[in-house]
């Protein structure tokens, strides 16, 4: 069962939502993984919290935003090859290679 919404933007790509009510099962669902904090060499503007994998890729929590009808959390899905190199979708059947050369994501 899925605990989340898939979302696509042609800008930011694939985020998933969760609401509050799903966020444990969510959490619970992924495979584990350390919690630390990083912005992948500057792919990130601020260092982000890994929360697990989920079919391969890891998940960073991007941060919640509340309302009158309760919290609302976002994750981003990403795929890491290795160190040098990730994968974000931006779409259901296509995403962007981004590879890290001479100090930066191209």
């Amino acid at each position: 069962m899925n605990y989340y919404n898939a979302n696509y933007d042609s800008k930011d790509g694939l985020y998933l939502i969760v609401t509050e009510e799903n966020k444990d099962n969510f959490l619970k669902s992924l495979k584990p993984f350390p919690p630390i904090k990083t912005d992948l060499k500057g792919f990130f503007n601020r260092k982000l919290k890994i929360v697990g994998k989920l079919n391969g890729m890891t998940i960073f929590y991007i941060g919640c935003t509340e309302d009158l009808f309760g919290k609302i959390y976002y994750y981003e899905p990403v795929l890491i090859l290795n160190k040098n190199r990730i994968f974000i979708k931006y779409g259901e059947h296509h995403g962007r290679d981004f590879n890290f050369i001479n100090g930066r994501w191209k």
